[in-house]
């Protein structure tokens, strides 16, 4: 899971590479809550702590969040 303070109106991505040699860098699916449901869509900041849950994953992964 990623947590962070996100800043009320920013717009929030998070994308995914097994690798940096030669980064293929893709939308990631995430949750904001434990329990699902999975989305690729991005998320608007509320000014308050936001907490993306990531799916487990056979391989290990590297994160970037981008935003807006």
């Amino acid at each position: 899971r990623i947590e962070f303070y996100s800043v009320r109106g920013q717009i929030y991505r998070v994308f995914s590479t097994p690798g940096l040699v030669v980064p293929a860098w893709q939308a990631c699916a995430f949750s904001t809550s434990a329990t699902g449901p999975w989305q690729i869509a991005p998320v608007e900041g509320d000014g308050h702590w936001m907490t993306f849950y990531i799916p487990a994953s056979e391989t290990n992964l590297l994160f970037r969040m981008d935003v807006q």
